[in-house]
């Protein structure tokens, strides 16, 4: 939070930092033999005839956080065989040394091809990246795991998992409960309803996790909800009838975010509509909406009318509380207005996860997988369950991993396309065989 890396994916890069703290995460990674090869030498005599050749397994399915693995491929012959070249397809994902020690090096599919002079080989092995851990974050990037998040009724508050390693290839789902239904969680949002007295919830998150006990990670957090004080609705002063709308519905959009509130008095018969008074127009939540009088009270015969200007912060729920009085503020008349603002996303951004975007684009290798994180205008936007992934001419996408299937063609780029309701963004993903 607060630095952005110029080469998220080099062993030297340069941050870009703010005023704020910076944690840099470093990943042990294996180191193969230097003459593991991605193509077999021209060198190499494939005309020596050799009866058979089999790897101990056809199939491998390695975790990246292993060590490396010996699979070596044993040749027939008659006499003395030549020497086997081990071949691997993408060295990124697996590499194998020339005694056949598999080294997986980063998630996703890779054939490795044995030479013996006129015979071949091969092993298809899978690199698997479990799920090891999971944080639940704030908004602040906090981690909040077993912690207590306090909270007003009405109000609303965001979170996101993060998961460990980063380029696990476990699912992305992520599936969300509360064991109160006066506190609400859906897409890491969570909402708390208003409550005449203080409640406590347990928001869990739970994700799939291959290597886990039961297959699952499970995080949980509590949120203390206290109710927010609200004046009663009531008609103390009785020379007047006060009356505003009962709900409003606002956005956090720029342009959209402001609106008037009418505010309608009428004085009773033998009342004088001067001497009403517009005492205060207040908000429960100040950091959801804010209130201020436009204007004070307008008398036409024996009605008025008056504006306060609503203006939305965030999303959440909050209420207008409206006084009036004809009596120096020793009668009022109080009436309110439920005011709730939603927080509709205006762009969508796709940064750097296991996978570098830059310009817009990315590039990967066929049989290569990896993440990508979404970010909207606003970040916590109402609209975060809407984001969807979807890949077309080359990759696809599930669970939140993205896959390379097909290496592209000439000029012709795979694309990632990440939608969130009427908003689309495309991502050129150039897929090579090298």
């Amino acid at each position: 939070n607060g630095a952005t890396p110029q080469d998220p994916v080099s062993a030297n890069t340069v941050f870009k930092m703010g005023s704020t703290d910076v944690t840099v995460a470093f990943e042990e990674k294996l180191k193969a033999d230097a003459e593991v090869t991605e193509a077999l030498p021209e060198t190499y005599d494939t005309s020596i005839r050799v009866k058979k050749l089999k790897f101990e397994s056809s199939k491998l399915t390695l975790k990246k956080s292993d060590k490396a693995t010996k699979n070596t491929a044993t040749p027939v012959a008659e006499g003395t065989a030549p020497e086997v070249v081990y071949v691997t397809e993408n060295r990124d994902i697996v590499a194998v040394d020339k005694s056949g020690n598999f080294y997986p090096m980063g998630a996703g599919e890779a054939t490795v091809t044995a030479y013996c002079g006129n015979k071949t080989a091969k092993c298809k092995v899978t690199v698997v990246s479990y799920t090891t851990d999971v944080a639940v974050r704030d908004t602040t990037d906090a981690v909040v795991n077993d912690t207590t998040i306090e909270m007003k009724g009405g109000e609303q508050a965001f979170l996101r998992v993060s998961f460990e390693p980063y380029d696990s290839t476990d699912s992305r789902n992520i599936k969300w409960k509360s064991d109160n239904k006066k506190v609400t969680v859906k897409n890491g949002i969570i909402t708390a309803k208003e409550v005449k007295e203080a409640v406590t919830a347990e928001i869990t998150a739970s994700v799939k996790a291959t290597g886990a006990e039961g297959g699952e990670i499970t995080k949980k957090v509590k949120v203390h909800v206290t109710p927010v004080e609200m004046p009663a609705a009531s008609g103390g002063d009785k020379t007047h009838t006060l009356s505003v709308k009962k709900s409003v519905k606002m956005v956090t959009a720029e342009g959209s975010n402001k609106t008037e509130l009418a505010i309608n008095i009428k004085a009773k018969k033998g009342a004088d509509i001067n001497a009403v008074k517009l005492i205060s127009v207040k908000s429960t939540n100040p950091d959801v909406v804010s209130a201020n009088i436009a204007e004070q009270i307008a008398a036409d015969g024996n009605k008025g009318n008056a504006k306060a200007v609503i203006s939305a912060s965030k999303a959440g729920t909050a209420y207008i509380i409206v006084t009036t009085s004809a009596d120096d503020g020793k009668s009022v008349n109080v009436k309110r207005c439920k005011v709730t603002v939603s927080s509709p996303a205006t762009d969508i951004r796709v940064e750097s996860g296991s996978l570098t975007v830059k310009d817009n684009k990315i590039s990967m290798r066929k049989g290569s997988n990896g993440t990508v994180e979404v970010m909207l205008d606003p970040e916590f936007s109402t609209d975060l369950g809407k984001v969807k992934l979807s890949g077309s001419k080359g990759i696809k996408v599930k669970n939140g991993i993205i896959y390379a299937s097909r290496v592209s063609g000439e000029n012709k780029p795979a694309k990632l396309t990440v939608r969130c309701g009427k908003l689309k963004k495309v991502i050129e993903v150039n897929v090579t065989g090298k």
